[in-house]
């Protein structure tokens, strides 16, 4: 586990199991914990209030995100700012979903193809995904085969919620309200969520560092592991300060 860091919310289809092997943090959340679905323009998603709620109660602490977890944790720290005192979010984006004020997202057309593609062979989908997470290292046949299975225990609707979420996830007014300590990480070779969209974000938050890696894409950690949780570590230690 990362010092400093309390919690950690993993992405799209990623299990509660799969996400707490990660060992990033002291607590670790499924997104498909849950309820995922469209979001309202300029109203906190669902997902985002039942994660605030985890977390209230307890002290504020720093968040680790990723992907679609990290624009969870982001829509939660706008609009439940008490809830956390740093935010760090990894392949993050202020929209999933290339629109007409955003042109560094995903083709909508693409986005449901992936949804027709889990309907037809749920399996074929889901590794040909795993394998663009990893991307470009080809060294982690293990992890994708062990992804994969734990991928197996995800209802179907859950999946399809998720990409419901990111089809109408829409955060470039909100990022602007974002008052805690932010920490960007991106993979300069990340095929699902451009670098630049991440940059774009960084730029929306105050107090908002970024951080480009060369020589990964979306999973950040398959390569040079150790000294990226060394940047999140001292980044999480500046916001006990």
């Amino acid at each position: 586990m990362i010092p400093g860091v309390e919690y950690f919310l993993g992405g799209w289809g990623f299990s509660k199991s799969a996400v707490e092997a990660e060992s990033l943090a002291q607590l670790s959340y499924s997104i498909h914990e849950f309820s995922l679905g469209p979001v309202q323009t300029g109203q906190p998603s669902e997902a985002a209030a039942q994660f605030a709620a985890e977390l209230a109660g307890r002290p504020p602490g720093v968040v680790l995100a990723w992907s679609t977890g990290a624009m969870i944790a982001l829509d939660a720290a706008a609009h439940f700012p008490d809830c956390l005192s740093g935010l760090v979010l990894m392949a993050a984006t202020p929209s999933f979903v290339e629109t007409s004020e955003f042109e560094h997202g995903v083709p909508l057309l693409q986005l449901r193809a992936l949804r027709s593609a889990i309907k037809r062979d749920r399996e074929l989908a889901l590794r040909a995904f795993f394998k663009t997470v990893l991307h470009p290292s080809t060294q982690h046949e293990n992890l994708l085969e062990f992804w994969l299975s734990q991928s197996g225990m995800l209802p179907d609707d859950t999946l399809i919620g998720g990409l419901a979420f990111l089809e109408s996830y829409n955060a470039l007014s909100t990022a602007r309200r974002i008052r805690v300590p932010t920490l960007l990480l991106h993979g300069a070779q990340d095929e699902i969520v451009p670098e630049k969209a991440g940059a774009l974000l960084a730029e929306l938050i105050p107090q908002a560092e970024f951080v480009e890696y060369k020589d990964v894409g979306h999973y950040l950690l398959a390569r040079g592991r150790d000294k990226t949780l060394s940047v999140i570590e001292g980044f999480a230690a500046r916001c006990r300060q």
